[in-house]
């Protein structure tokens, strides 16, 4: 009996030397307002900063919203996350079904990333655009009884690093025609 706890014990103790999660380092908080401040993007209320969004090439499979987002802050430089993840930058608002204006059920996806990073902090002046390549999941491959319509209205907002929401889209998206006999 003694054996059984020592060998839990004991792995504990090595682990205590660097390789136990309990022990890991936690990243440094960083202070993402004297961040933004020296790159040019000085901390505002929430709501004070807005910004133009555009969504380019809008493609949609029947599952997800795929797009180059474009955006390009209005009177004040905006500090932003240029990863711009899809559920920390990007939040999805509503979904609805074209023509009828019927509401549908989203999937909200919650991603793993890295900690923020300092070169990860990026300040955009008015005037200036910043884009990526996005994919927004709307709907699960499979588990759900709502059918996946051939066309969706799809509004979401994008939030940054400091000030909150910057700006709302809604757009327009339809799947391509599928060939016969598929």
């Amino acid at each position: 009996m003694k054996g059984l706890f020592f060998a839990p014990l004991a792995l504990w103790g090595l682990g205590a030397c660097g390789g136990s999660f309990l022990f890991w380092r936690k990243p440094e908080r960083l202070d993402i307002e004297r961040i933004c401040a020296a790159k040019g993007a000085a901390a505002s209320e929430p709501g004070a900063i807005r910004a133009e969004m555009e969504l380019l090439n809008v493609r949609y499979d029947g599952k997800s919203l795929f797009g180059r987002l474009l955006m390009s802050p209005v009177e004040k430089a905006v500090c932003l996350d240029k990863r711009l993840i899809e559920s920390f930058a990007l939040n999805l608002e509503s979904a609805s079904e074209c023509g009828t204006g019927r509401k549908l059920g989203f999937m909200v996806v919650d991603a793993l990333a890295k900690p923020l990073s300092e070169e990860n902090v990026l300040a955009i002046s008015p005037g200036y655009w910043y884009g990526k390549e996005i994919t927004l999941p709307l709907f699960p491959e499979r588990g759900t009884e709502q059918l996946e319509p051939d066309c969706v209205e799809v509004e979401f907002s994008l939030h940054a690093l400091i000030g909150g929401q910057v700006a709302r889209l809604r757009v327009r998206a339809a799947r391509e025609p599928r060939p016969f006999g598929i």
